[in-house]
C-alpha cells in the first residue's frame, strides 16, 4: 500500500504586496503572476490616452493622492473582495 492522501481545506487569505516600481517591467511581471494582483494607481493616470484605457482593462484601482481615509478604506475593501 502507498502513502495515504489527505484532503486539506485551503482558506482564502488576503495578502498585500506594496511596491514602488522602477519601470513597467515590474507591473508586467506582477500581472503575469498567478497571484492575480490588484494594481492601484494615482487617479490622474485614468484619463491618459491609451494608458488609461489599458489600466481600466486590467481593472486598475485609481486613488486620489492625499485622498480621505474613507476613500482609502473603499479601495482596501474592493481589493479584499477580489
Amino acid at each position: 500500500s502507498g502513502p495515504k492522501a489527505t484532503q486539506t481545506k485551503i482558506e482564502k487569505h488576503v495578502s498585500m504586496i506594496v511596491c514602488n516600481h522602477v519601470s513597467w517591467y515590474e507591473i508586467l511581471a506582477l500581472l503575469s503572476s498567478p497571484l492575480k494582483p490588484s494594481i492601484v494607481a494615482k487617479k490622474e493616470l485614468s484619463p491618459v490616452p491609451i494608458l488609461g484605457t489599458i489600466m481600466r482593462a486590467i481593472e486598475c484601482l485609481f486613488i486620489a493622492r492625499g485622498g480621505t481615509t474613507v476613500e482609502k478604506d473603499l479601495i482596501i475593501k474592493e481589493i479584499e473582495q477580489r
